[in-house]
C-alpha cells in the first residue's frame, strides 16, 4: 500500500514517541509526507473554575508544546525525512485529530459504506 500522507498524533509520552518512530520510517520507505499532530486542551475548570490558571501560565504551556513541536519536527527532518510537517491543535484531542483527518483528504479515511 503505498501512502501519499501519514498523520502521526503524539501526546509526549514514551509510547507516542514510538509511534513516532514507526510513522516516521514507513514515511522514509514509502515517501510519504509526514505530519505530526499534537492536541493540546486545558479543561474548562483550569481556566474558568475557582481557582483559574492565569493567561500567562496558559501562554507558558502553548508555547512549550509549540517549541516541543518544533524540536520534533526539526529532528524528523535531520533524520532525513524531507516531508514533515506538524500541528498544534488546540481542543479535545480525539476531537480534534479527527477532524484534521477529516479535513485532509490524503489523510482522511473514508467510509467506503454507500
Amino acid at each position: 500500500m503505498a501512502f501519499k500522507k501519514l498523520l502521526c498524533p503524539i501526546d509526549f509520552s514514551l509510547g507516542s514517541q514510538q509511534a513516532l518512530s514507526v510513522a516516521t520510517r514507513i514515511a522514509r520507505e514509502t515517501g510519504a509526507e509526514l505530519v505530526i499532530a499534537h492536541a493540546w486542551y486545558l479543561p474548562a475548570q483550569a481556566s474558568h473554575g475557582e481557582y483559574p490558571l492565569p493567561d500567562h501560565m496558559i501562554q507558558r504551556m502553548l508555547d512549550e508544546a509549540q517549541r516541543v513541536m518544533d524540536d520534533t519536527t526539526k529532528r524528523i527532518v535531520e533524520l532525513g525525512l524531507p516531508r514533515v510537517t506538524s500541528r498544534l491543535l488546540r481542543g479535545v484531542p480525539w476531537d480534534q485529530i479527527t477532524r484534521a483527518a477529516q479535513a485532509d483528504p490524503w489523510i482522511a479515511i473514508r467510509s467506503s459504506a454507500g
